[in-house]
């Protein structure tokens, strides 16, 4: 099925339900609820609908970028706590191009999932049956084929995990105030590893004294690029949370 007629299918779906009462809601980068638009980063529109041949109440969840009000992504939801994924989802990228497509029965994925590269070429073509995986395929943007092991990856440093925590150890300097006051403890640090490697939005997680907090915060702050993550063979960001110990001998 091509692109077109994935998206005729896609409105002729979507038309399909009698539209209620809307609700809006807006959040910043860290997914916190904020109260107006203009302090938000993205909002999303709430709606209830009724499925015209079931006759099913589905809640519809319509997510927007602030800055654009571009669409980001269109679930639906068969409870109103919206906890329950049930009908169709697609998503877009920034340039308004199909992202991904697919159909949520009972909060598992079922049938045929597509995931597209930028300009809407197939990234991969998953089938599903109750949320597991029947068949996989994936493909470059040169329409060969990759590996589902290439193809789907973590975020990760140079040489491993071991090789970061060696990076951590060489270049961590444990405060001497924190050393007078025996402060001591594991410090969680979040980050997300972005498309080019590069650390984002690192920040603690759960700390023990501001003073080593920072000491980490500084310190992975500073560390060399990553490799990147990649999910239906494609480059993605990818939040991380690392513990981090300060030990006094």
């Amino acid at each position: 099925m091509n692109t077109k007629k994935l998206l005729l299918f896609f409105f002729f779906f979507f038309n399909l339900y009698t539209i209620f009462a809307q609700d809006t809601i807006y959040y910043n980068r860290d997914r916190e609820i904020v109260k107006k638009k203009k302090k938000s980063y993205s909002y999303e529109v709430i709606s209830q609908k009724k499925d015209s041949l079931t006759q099913q109440i589905l809640y519809v969840e319509k997510e927007y970028d602030s800055e654009s009000n571009l669409i980001k992504r269109i679930t639906h939801y068969k409870d109103k706590e919206r906890k329950i994924l049930h009908g169709l989802f697609t998503s877009f990228y920034k340039n308004n191009k199909l992202m991904d497509i697919g159909y949520y029965e009972n909060d598992k994925q079922d049938g045929t999932w597509r995931y597209h590269h930028t300009e809407e070429k197939l990234a991969a073509l998953i089938k599903c049956d109750n949320g597991k995986i029947v068949t996989e395929k994936y493909y470059n943007e040169d329409g060969t084929e990759n590996t589902p092991e290439e193809s789907n990856k973590e975020a990760e440093y140079e040489g491993g995990k071991v090789a970061f925590y060696q990076f951590l150890s060489k270049n961590i300097r444990y405060p001497q105030e924190a050393r007078k006051k025996n402060i001591k403890g594991s410090v969680t640090i979040e980050f997300v590893v972005d498309k080019d490697g590069s650390l984002k939005e690192v920040k603690v997680k759960k700390g023990v004294h501001r003073l080593i907090g920072d000491e980490a915060l500084k310190v992975i702050r500073s560390s060399p690029d990553w490799k990147p993550a990649k999910r239906f063979n494609r480059i993605c960001r990818q939040r991380l949370a690392l513990p981090v110990a300060f030990k006094l001998d």
